[in-house]
């Protein structure tokens, strides 16, 4: 609409001063009128001068009409170059700003440094961020030496954050993709605590007795067998 009105219209401020000017030359043209009294002595001044007293009086009370209408108008002219010029500010909304801000994220094509920014993150407790670069990792490297690690850790990322049911998803996708790798008993151990959190006592002595007979003879194969002590 601000468009439309700059096209097809002068600009508000020239009409204000055309409004303006108009005012004065009337103002100017009731001043002209009462210095041009009648000369004293002559013939019918008296009735003249009655005469010229209701002429002037008349065209004064018109012109301070017309003065307040152009006032209003005046006003209204104004009122409606500011809305003008601000419908042709640009508009920043929410979103624009964050997407502004917002800085792009590195292409990682090195598995070793992709896989050590997410453990950084993790580390300082940045676990949205670490999990993003964990999944990436796993995408990108699924055949990696880091590859169960690196699915581990995401699946750490969901317990850390209280998401029990993605974590539980992501300890199994350990076992299951890469069940010769290091990272499994370490899986299942939280598997199985990730079932203890959400009161399901059943599975969660399944995957501790999966740990204590699969890794009797691991860290976390002596953890398990203490939590199974726990439930006699």
């Amino acid at each position: 609409m601000g468009q439309t009105l700059l096209m097809n219209n002068k600009p508000t401020s020239k009409i204000t001063a055309s409004l303006l000017f108009a005012g004065v030359m009337l103002l100017a043209s009731c001043t002209t009128v009462s210095k041009s009294p009648l000369p004293e002595g002559t013939p019918g001044t008296t009735a003249q001068s009655a005469g010229m007293n209701a002429y002037k009086k008349a065209p004064l009370e018109e012109i301070q009409t017309k003065l307040i209408t152009l006032d209003q108008r005046i006003d209204l002219l104004e009122n409606l170059e500011a809305r003008v010029t601000a419908l042709e500010k640009p508009v920043k909304t929410k979103n624009s700003e964050s997407t502004l801000n917002q800085e792009p994220q590195p292409v990682y094509t090195n598995p070793i440094l992709l896989y050590n920014r997410a453990r950084s993150l993790f580390l300082e407790e940045n676990f949205q961020d670490a999990a993003g670069l964990f999944k990436e990792y796993v995408k990108q490297f699924p055949d990696s030496e880091l590859a169960d690690n690196a699915l581990y850790w995401l699946g750490e990322c969901h317990y850390s954050q209280g998401e029990y049911q993605a974590a539980i998803k992501t300890f199994k996708d350990v076992a299951t993709l890469y069940p010769r790798r290091g990272k499994v008993p370490d899986a299942l151990l939280k598997t199985a605590y990730a079932y203890l959190i959400l009161d399901d006592s059943d599975r969660a002595h399944h995957y501790l007795k999966l740990v204590v007979k699969g890794y009797p003879s691991t860290q976390e194969g002596e953890k398990a067998e203490q939590k199974l002590k726990a439930f006699q």
